[in-house]
């Protein structure tokens, strides 16, 4: 799916140097032009920290698609071919609530 995101989208991949680049302007670049097509949509928030080497990003929603977010950052770290690895920490048993951490070990 994030391909399909890459192909249709190409404009949100300007300037970007890699995953964290891109994973920390989620809000700001894509949640932008989504309100822009569907000025009612319920987005899911994202907040991300950096610090000691590691990347997280948390992901919050009333609808229960960690799994959707996931495999989104997934194919974002095969896109710019992103060794790291990531861990999923779900802080929701529902799915509405998960933090994705990237870390080089």
């Amino acid at each position: 799916m994030f391909g399909q995101f890459v192909e249709g989208y190409p404009k949100h991949f300007e300037n970007i140097t890699g995953s964290t680049d891109f994973l920390k302007r989620i809000h700001d670049y894509v949640h932008v032009d989504v309100l822009k097509l569907y000025p009612d949509a319920e987005l899911p928030e994202f907040a991300w920290d950096e610090s000691e080497g590691r990347f997280s990003l948390t992901y919050r929603s009333s609808r229960p698609f960690a799994d959707l977010a996931h495999g989104l950052i997934e194919g974002c770290l095969l896109h710019f071919g992103d060794a790291r690895s990531l861990r999923r920490d779900d802080l929701a048993e529902d799915g509405t609530s998960a933090r994705f951490v990237l870390s080089d070990g």
